[in-house]
């Protein structure tokens, strides 16, 4: 309910994809740790959000970020990564 308050004064939340820079998947990594974006909106559930690339770190590891919109607002958080893939066009670069 708090992220409600959240949404009472923007229309999106943006944040990095994940709070580290992308590592290999390792078998014994637990499933919150491969997901950590995804947990925590699924514990605030019905905050529909998605993933966009956002650029490379130093190293060349590409960088995401996601895109969380109101309870069943998945226009909006659709139309939000549109519109910065079509400004950043980092989708169309590799490493």
């Amino acid at each position: 309910e708090k992220l409600e308050t959240v949404f009472s004064r923007c229309d999106v939340l943006i944040g990095p994809a994940i709070a580290i820079p992308a590592f290999p998947l390792e078998p014994d990594l637990d499933d919150f740790t491969r997901n950590l974006t995804a947990a925590a909106f699924n514990i605030c559930s019905r905050h529909p959000f998605v993933s966009v690339p956002s650029g490379f770190a130093a190293d060349g590891v590409p960088t995401g970020i996601v895109v969380v919109a109101r309870r069943y607002d998945e226009a909006t958080a659709l139309r939000a990564a549109a519109a910065y893939e079509k400004v950043r066009r980092w989708n169309r670069r590799t490493p």
